[in-house]
């Protein structure tokens, strides 16, 4: 088998596969705000219970279409809320961790579609963020791109 370099062509693209619901949140200059945030521990514990307080469970599905599951970064955010609300005040951007690596290889901050339907944060009529939602949330809504 030939190496791409002895055929004199190099790749034009790169796709990145990781897990899904998993973000990191970046400053302003584009710098990590601690740790990159993942679903396996306690956190997301009766954060569903928080966050149907501001939207009834079937409202959510209706909107979104996504199944719930304790680790949706919708979950995951209210957690960050709760128990680190100065994490999500500094922060400028959230980023889905493959968006994360793409960042990082490219300097280019975006939110790749697909990615984003796991945050249960898409709305599933518009196929964009549902900033209505996110406000009811309470989340910053700048920092969905």
């Amino acid at each position: 088998m030939k190496k791409c370099s002895e055929l004199g062509k190099i790749p034009i693209s790169v796709g990145i596969d990781t897990w899904a619901v998993d973000f990191v949140l970046l400053n302003e200059d584009n710098q990590r705000i601690g740790n990159a945030v993942a679903y396996r521990d306690e956190r997301t514990k009766s954060m569903d219970e928080k966050v149907y307080e501001l939207i009834a469970e079937k409202e959510l599905y209706s909107r979104t279409g996504i199944q719930k599951q304790i680790f949706n970064t919708v979950y995951q955010l209210m957690a960050l809320k709760t128990k680190n609300p100065d994490e999500l005040e500094r922060a400028a951007k959230l980023l889905m961790i493959p968006d994360y690596f793409n960042f990082l290889l490219t300097g280019n901050a975006v939110t790749e579609y697909t990615n984003a339907t796991t945050t249960q944060l898409v709305n599933a009529q518009t196929k964009d963020w549902d900033m209505d939602l996110i406000q009811k949330l309470g989340y910053p809504e700048l920092i969905f791109q």
